[in-house]
């Protein structure tokens, strides 16, 4: 685990990699604890995180292959941010106060916002007067939508999403443009609109069962590099050909 530890504000002057982290000129941290878990490719930067005009801030933890673009992830006081390998992400904004957010390997995330606070609209004011009126930190003001944020593995989140706290949104699952999440998403089906409601499942229900016992988004490289190559397969035809249906699942390609 290698961790990038920057504990006054940084605007990068140099493109380049800096222990398998590739930063822009345009990125910047803000008392930024960012760890890079590398797992089995330690020793090669095959698979460096991009950081490209991005701004980050607070305890970040990112895995191998993850690329963000134009994102700012903030946490605060035991807030916590976990990306796992290969997450792709375009405009994400998570501000985690005293929260988690964890997004699984092989998500494809658009402009997206993840909301954990909000207002009390039973006070006099929905307004944080005592913050910006008192400069007082009164943690009884903010509204917290929930403690923790989960997004499965290989999930696609499409542009102008809003994700809000308490959420879990299943493997496998598409959340369409424009969506506003307020309640869990099953795994493998796909959700849209505001609120977003149940559209339909990707696959059958013994096809779903079939990709999940499979947990293919465990696979170490080399297995990973086989299963891409056959991506393009229709999905009976490749879990026929490329796994073990009955029995032990998940470990031949």
């Amino acid at each position: 685990m290698n961790i990038l530890d920057l504990s006054v504000n940084l605007r990068c002057r140099l493109e380049g990699i800096w222990k398998h982290v590739y930063i822009n000129s345009k990125t910047t941290f803000n008392r930024a604890k960012l760890k890079t878990g590398l797992g089995d490719i330690i020793g090669s930067s095959e698979y460096p995180v991009k950081l490209i005009s991005s701004h980050l801030a607070g305890n970040i933890d990112i895995k191998y292959g993850g690329v963000l673009l134009n994102c700012d992830l903030k946490t605060s006081h035991s807030g916590k941010i976990q990306l796992d390998r290969f997450v792709s992400a375009n405009n994400l904004s998570i501000e985690a106060a005293d929260a988690t957010v964890k997004i699984g390997s092989f998500c494809s995330i658009a402009k997206t916002a993840i909301l954990l606070t909000g207002h009390d609209y039973n006070r006099i004011t929905t307004y944080y007067i005592k913050r910006h009126v008192l400069r007082e930190n009164d943690p009884l003001e903010v509204k917290y939508k929930g403690k923790e944020v989960v997004i499965g593995h290989d999930v696609w989140v499409g542009y102008d999403t809003i994700i809000l706290g308490g959420v879990h949104i299943g493997n496998g699952a598409i959340i369409g443009a424009g969506s506003v999440i307020t309640k869990d998403v099953e795994p493998y089906a796909i959700y849209a609109g505001n609120p977003a409601r149940f559209i339909k499942w990707r696959f059958s229900e013994e096809t779903i069962s079939t990709i999940q016992k499979t947990c293919w988004w465990h696979y170490d490289l080399d297995q990973l590099k086989q299963l891409a190559m056959k991506s393009d397969t229709p999905i009976n035809q490749f879990l026929a050909s490329h796994f073990i249906v009955e029995g032990v699942l998940g470990g031949q390609i």
